[in-house]
């Protein structure tokens, strides 16, 4: 059968057969009770149904070696028993109703039960097989039951309503076992796709990740560079000048000695302060408002600018990449503001509305072209874009001639 071929079990199934099974051993046990009071009308004093085959099929479901051993074969085989217990039992019945005398309507109303219960096998197949399946599994019950009577002696023309239902059994199991089969294989589509899209976002994601990495490093090497190596350089001037003055003007090789202590000095802050900002350290312990704060005061005293500081009095609980991510956009809007832009004062606000947290750092220095810049790899902005789109925040930048640039950053909140 071509449908054994299937070898995943489709997610959920297992555990619906046991239920299935768990309700059918349900039943039994309560109409073996009901027997064993004596409150069971004596014309349903027939075979017991459905006790053996559902005890061996809790077990069967229940064992999971059997699972690892049978391979591709366990379902077919826990299908088959389900499905053919069944009619084994309603024909047994049928035998033991005629031989009881017992009315031929019985018969016809057991086989009713009968194939109600074989209607979750059905499911079961459409729900892991295809089409094959659902053919196997028709054409396999019908010829069953069909072979069960002929071998009783219960000829079409002797017993036609049986047989009629056989075959209006039949052509409606094909009916459903067709639309469930159709049902599963969109849901199996749009499952693959979205296993697919998630699979192309996290490989997006992890794309975008190498370049905020990638952009982080240059940014730091262009602060070193501005930082340590200008105050190095600087520093091995001063003491080769010192050196060549040492012996003629003691003096000038003294002061030229003190100025080069004092950019060791001054590299070593910047290099402090570059290890502070890589780390992100305020965030950890000021929180992200006191750490905006201490990042805007700390850039403007550098720079010699005025500072307007706009901050709420409190936020909301927000993810740790979400502050992650505005306050190292803050940090490169500072930076660029401070090195570029010759403005006379920043501003610095957080705002939040609407559940949206808006970050806004604003100068009143010289504008540039953003589309221009961003391209060029400039003054951060790729970075500070990647950031935002990580947190899923929107980044615009706005600057015009003689007005300066305004940097903003808005990002839903859910707390």
């Amino acid at each position: 059968m071509g449908f054994m071929r299937v070898t995943k079990l489709e997610p959920g199934l297992l555990q619906a057969f046991r239920w299935y099974v768990g309700v059918r051993l349900a039943v039994a046990l309560a109409l073996l009770a009901a027997r064993a009071a004596g409150v069971e009308p004596p014309q349903f004093r027939l075979l017991y149904p459905g006790l053996a085959e559902s005890l061996f099929l809790l077990g069967y479901l229940s064992w999971p070696w059997l699972a690892a051993r049978l391979g591709r074969a366990y379902l077919p085989l826990a299908l088959v028993v389900a499905s053919t217990a069944p009619i084994i039992n309603h024909i047994a019945n049928v035998r033991l109703r005629l031989a009881l005398g017992l009315s031929a309507n019985l018969a016809t109303a057991d086989a009713i039960l009968w194939a109600l219960a074989l209607f979750v096998p059905l499911l079961l197949v459409a729900w892991q097989y295809d089409m094959r399946g659902i053919l196997t599994f028709c054409l396999g019950t019908a010829g069953l039951e069909a072979a069960l009577l002929l071998a009783m002696g219960a000829r079409p023309l002797a017993f036609p309503v049986a047989w009629s239902l056989i075959l209006l059994r039949t052509l409606i199991y094909l009916l459903a076992g067709y639309l469930i089969v159709r049902l599963m294989i969109v849901q199996r589509a749009q499952r693959l796709a979205l296993t697919e899209a998630n699979a192309r976002l996290t490989r997006f994601a992890a794309t975008v990740e190498q370049l905020a990495v990638a952009r982080e490093r240059s940014r730091l090497a262009r602060d070193l560079h501005d930082t340590l190596a200008h105050s190095l350089s600087a520093v091995a001037v001063q003491l080769e000048g010192a050196r060549a003055q040492w012996s003629e003007d003691p003096a000038a090789a003294r002061d030229l000695q003190a100025k080069a202590l004092a950019s060791a000095r001054q590299g070593l802050v910047e290099v402090r302060r570059a290890i502070q900002a890589l780390r992100a350290s305020p965030l950890e312990d000021l929180g992200l408002l006191l750490a905006l704060a201490e990042l805007a005061e700390t850039t403007a005293a550098r720079s010699g600018q005025a500072l307007r500081l706009d901050l709420p009095d409190r936020l909301p609980p927000l993810d740790p990449a979400v502050e992650q991510g505005i306050y190292r956009i803050a940090s490169e809007a500072l930076a660029n503001a401070a090195q570029h832009a010759a403005a006379t004062t920043l501003t610095l606000a957080l705002q939040l509305a609407d559940r949206r947290l808006t970050l806004t750092i604003a100068d009143d220095g010289v504008s540039f072209d953003p589309a221009r810049a961003e391209a060029s790899g400039h003054f951060g902005l790729l970075g500070m874009s990647e950031r935002s789109t990580l947190i899923g925040g929107e980044l615009t930048i706005e600057s015009r001639p003689r007005q300066g640039t305004i940097v903003r950053l808005s990002v839903e909140v859910t707390g």
